[in-house]
């Protein structure tokens, strides 16, 4: 009887779980901006173009919206975002965005995108803008560089640089623990500026010459867009590249986060999520004045409205950065910078497979590929076992002054003083066939390793065997003078 009992216990238990967790997500509560009513929205725009105006945006593209809560559930923002809470974030955004909208320092649309968004990304939300405006209001001035500075000067004195990151924090959190990377540098000056009237964007990508990505902001003005590091650096009229690349970092992508919904939200596969979680516009020709298109023909596949994905290197993967659709038997990718080495990979049965050999894209647009076959071989003496530029980002995690970094970096960019062969060190020599293929092993002497019999125009690596985190060596090529030319 007991056992029954138990077990009729269990079973109720479990349903009204069962009810609770439906009810809470997939019925909307009355005062959820997934009800509102044509009522709510006349007593609250009251012949208020820019408050309709707002309002319409934000319900448009709440429809993808969520909070990442406790085991990850998605709390969607149709669901749980209070319609006050909606009301108050637009208001707040008019009060603090008026003067400089009115007098034509940036557009409604720059406003709609960069100032009116209620969330940064999936963190739970709160009345921000009230915090943000208590604690920086007073900084303001009628120029948006030096309103702009005055708050990031502010963040300087209490963020510390980490360089790790926690996923969706929120303000009130990265204010009381203030710490960590790139991601919470720049939400941090998107959350403080956007609340006191500054459209600020949040641009990204994927570094194509060392590991890793990378987060930071744009000012967004009618006349320009000005790229800057929250709590590194400034918005400068005079903007310099080098803010972001810090002279030696590339990318063959740039994005910048959006708050428009994901084009056909509702369908099982969207391409862009592979590239990000959130939904993104492309802004590459921003920060890369000669990119072009890559234009890639395969008369003999019939690949026809297949799906590629333009990829670059990791380590011992590679990393899709942007998408296309093959058409007559033709892939373009548009804007993409050059001086880089690219595979494609091609969906099939929602997976990603490999597909023909990697190929670099040079300043002209033109698309060259490597070897595949393999027929012809050379011999190899190479000097260098890594990139000089994967050789100073590992310098980054030293504890030196940045005087003494700046030198040791100019040192390593003029003569990649720490990425020359050892002598009698053993290197491992690979090729990439769709994946790392040993082909060689050989001792260095007189600062060189020689290598014979090599496939010539493939895509090589060094490593050392007595040296586990070799494997997050660079990749290279040979040039036409027999020089590695790294990627």
């Amino acid at each position: 009887m007991r056992k029954k009992t138990t077990k009729f216990l269990f079973i109720i238990t479990t349903l009204i779980i069962l009810a609770i967790i439906f009810i809470y997500f997939l019925v909307k509560p009355i005062n959820s901006i997934g009800n509102l009513t044509k009522k709510d929205k006349i007593e609250f725009i009251k012949e208020d173009s820019l408050k309709l105006l707002s309002l319409n945006f934000l319900i448009e593209n709440a429809v993808d919206k969520y909070s990442l809560g406790s085991f990850n559930f998605k709390k969607y923002d149709l669901n749980n975002i209070d319609k006050k809470y909606l009301f108050q974030n637009i208001e707040l955004s008019i009060k603090n965005s008026y003067k400089r909208l009115n007098s034509g320092v940036f557009t409604p649309q720059q406003f709609l995108n960069y100032i009116v968004p209620y969330r940064i990304r999936y963190e739970e939300t709160e009345n921000w803008r009230k915090i943000a405006i208590d604690k920086y209001q007073s900084f303001y001035n009628e120029d948006i560089l030096t309103h702009a500075k005055n708050i990031n000067d502010e963040l300087k004195k209490m963020f510390n640089y980490t360089g790790s990151s926690k996923a969706n924090r929120k303000l009130s959190d990265l204010l009381v623990d203030c710490n960590g990377g790139c991601y919470e540098m720049s939400d941090l000056a998107a959350f403080t500026m956007r609340a006191n009237g500054i459209p600020v964007a949040i641009d990204f990508a994927k570094w194509s010459n060392i590991r890793g990505n990378h987060q930071w902001n744009s000012l967004i003005t009618k006349d320009k867009n000005i790229p800057f590091v929250g709590i590194e650096s400034d918005p400068v009229s005079n903007f310099n590249l080098n803010v972001v690349t810090a002279d030696f970092k590339k990318f063959a992508k740039v994005y910048r986060k959006s708050f428009l919904k994901y084009e056909n939200f509702k369908t099982e596969f969207n391409p862009k999520k592979l590239i990000s979680n959130q939904n993104y516009i492309d802004v590459t020709k921003e920060y890369c004045n000669n990119c072009s298109d890559i234009l890639i023909e395969f008369p003999n596949e019939n690949v026809n409205n297949d799906l590629f994905y333009l990829c670059i290197y990791e380590v011992d993967k590679w990393i899709p950065v942007d998408f296309a659709y093959a058409k007559n038997n033709t892939i373009k990718f548009n804007d993409v910078c050059p001086e880089n080495i690219f595979v494609l990979k091609k969906r099939i049965d929602k997976k990603l497979a490999y597909f023909k050999a990697p190929f670099t894209f040079n300043q002209i647009g033109k698309v060259s590929f490597l070897n595949t076959q393999h027929v012809n071989l050379e011999d190899l003496e190479l000097k260098f076992f890594n990139s000089r530029d994967r050789e100073l980002i590992k310098q980054y995690a030293k504890n030196m002054e940045q005087a003494d970094f700046e030198k040791l970096k100019e040192s390593i960019l003029k003569e990649n003083i720490t990425g020359v062969v050892k002598n009698n060190v053993t290197y491992n020599l690979y090729l990439w066939k769709n994946k790392w293929v040993h082909i060689g092993e050989k001792k260095a002497h007189n600062g060189i390793v020689k290598f014979n019999n090599i496939p010539k125009n493939a895509l090589y690596k060094l490593e050392s065997p007595s040296n586990p985190k070799s494997k997050l060596n660079r990749c290279f090529t040979i040039d036409n003078t027999g020089n590695q030319k790294w990627w």
